[in-house]
């Protein structure tokens, strides 16, 4: 009969653990308001969600078509990385739809593989809503600039101007190659002259 009371207790307090601890990979957030969010993030602007694509396990890509900015830098295309929608803090958000995106630059001190210096990421405690909802709440309040023109480019990825933190080398064209096979075949050239002249003065 005790060892049925003692049975008894801890299952009891085993549903209370349960029930009150978050579960694995759950996203916590800081309850904070959106003025303290504007502050603490590096840029702010309202923009149209155009694509999103999972990029892996742990991160995925979303696009953004934006109207104005309140603070920091945008471009009119604007990518921004985010953890997968399998994993914890995902954001959830629908194509089509205008949202305030709070988001930060990255600079090399995250944890999560894949985001490349320099570009921005967000997450669901971001504090990102739709943009219909109410103007944004800052103090003081932030008057709207226009983003940064998209600079023309021929590849599938848009790049964030490069920063002293961060080198992205240039490709290799045709003219490029050409100008180190000529390097090459020289100093061939020159290492077996060098042998044929000495081979010459040893006979």
């Amino acid at each position: 009969m005790r060892l049925a009371r003692v049975l008894a207790a801890a299952a009891v307090l085993s549903a209370v653990f349960a029930w009150s601890t978050p579960a694995a990979g759950a996203c916590s957030c800081v309850d904070s308001s959106e003025q303290e969010r504007v502050a603490a993030t590096d840029v702010v602007f309202e923009a149209t969600v155009t694509a999103s694509e999972v990029l892996s396990d742990e991160l995925a890509l979303w696009t953004f078509d934006v109207a104005r900015v309140y603070k920091g830098d945008a471009r009119e295309t604007e990518l921004v990385y985010a953890p997968a929608p399998s994993g914890a803090c995902a954001l959830d958000l629908a194509a089509g739809t205008a949202y305030v995106v709070f988001a930060d630059v990255i600079d090399g001190s995250e944890t999560e593989p894949g985001y490349p210096i320099g570009d921005l990421r967000a997450g669901l405690c971001g504090g990102h809503r739709e943009a219909a909802l109410a103007p944004l709440d800052a103090d003081p309040p932030l008057e709207p600039v226009a983003p940064i023109a998209d600079a023309p480019t021929t590849t599938t990825t848009l790049l964030r101007p490069t920063t002293a933190t961060e080198d992205i080398a240039e490709p290799l064209t045709g003219g490029s190659v050409l100008v180190i096979g000529f390097i090459a075949v020289g100093i061939i050239g020159a290492f077996v002259a060098s042998r044929i002249a000495k081979k010459n003065r040893e006979s």
